[in-house]
């Protein structure tokens, strides 16, 4: 039974026939699934004069990155952008301190070791900044050209009328930001 697939932008078909080898029609599902591209296919042949082609060579557009709208309570300070998630959390409830880091143009490679420092909370809460490498209650996340890092930081819940002071710091940026968040 034919089979066609096509990726989002309906830029490749491929036909698969009942006379291809397996191989085939497993290299080309591995090639697709690898690059993202399946999006749809269908057990039925394609229409009467669908163009199909095998041309795999040509990537789908890389999507543009843009930065991401800031939250309610976000605080700018320098190359620093940090809130809370919720940013008014009810007293007791978890919430997450999100920093994210204006990298330089055509940053290729940023790790999440580059940045280090302290949160501390009028409650007596402490947190040193990357000290425990893999720990669940950080989470980092940087994509390639997107000029912007950021880091997770889950903080237990407190009580009301709690500040977070944080200190941030960036090797790569050279730059160290005093942050303080208050929850009123």
């Amino acid at each position: 039974m034919p089979m066609t697939l096509m990726n989002q932008q309906r830029r490749y078909i491929f036909l698969i026939t009942p006379t291809m080898s397996l191989s085939a029609i497993v290299g080309i599902l591995g090639i697709l699934a690898a690059c993202g591209q399946v999006a749809a296919f269908s057990t039925q042949a394609p229409k009467e004069g669908t163009q199909i082609s095998s041309n795999i060579a040509q990537p789908a557009p890389k999507p543009t990155p843009t930065a991401a709208p800031l939250p309610e309570g976000a605080i700018v300070q320098g190359s620093f952008t940090v809130f809370a998630n919720p940013s008014h959390p009810k007293e007791g409830q978890d919430y997450d301190i999100h920093i994210r880091v204006k990298l330089p143009p055509n940053t290729s490679t940023y790790l999440k070791n580059d940045l280090s420092g302290t949160v501390h909370g009028t409650d007596g809460f402490s947190h040193e900044i990357g000290k425990y490498p893999g720990a669940q209650f950080e989470k980092f996340s940087f994509i390639a050209g997107s000029e912007t890092a950021e880091l997770v930081i889950l903080i237990p819940g407190t009580y009301a009328g709690v500040d977070d002071t944080l200190q941030v710091t960036s090797k790569l940026l050279k730059e160290t930001q005093p942050i303080l968040i208050h929850f009123g």
